[in-house]
């Protein structure tokens, strides 16, 4: 599943940044801005439920 994810990557990114960045201009830009500020933002919280996820599992072996 892992390696699915990186392919999917290839196949997805051009086909959104096409028709967004080329085709939207300038409002596109942003919209990817957006995308990658709101990515960045919800890390904390992803790592922290990783975290907390792992350490039950840990707990229930």
């Amino acid at each position: 599943m892992f390696g699915l994810g990186m392919g999917l990557c290839y196949v997805v990114a051009p086909s959104l940044l096409g028709p967004l960045c080329v085709t939207w201009g300038a409002l596109g830009w942003l919209v990817m801005g957006g995308v990658f500020v709101a990515a960045g933002l919800a890390m904390p919280y992803v790592i922290q439920r990783a975290g907390r996820s792992r350490e039950i599992a840990d707990i229930t072996d």
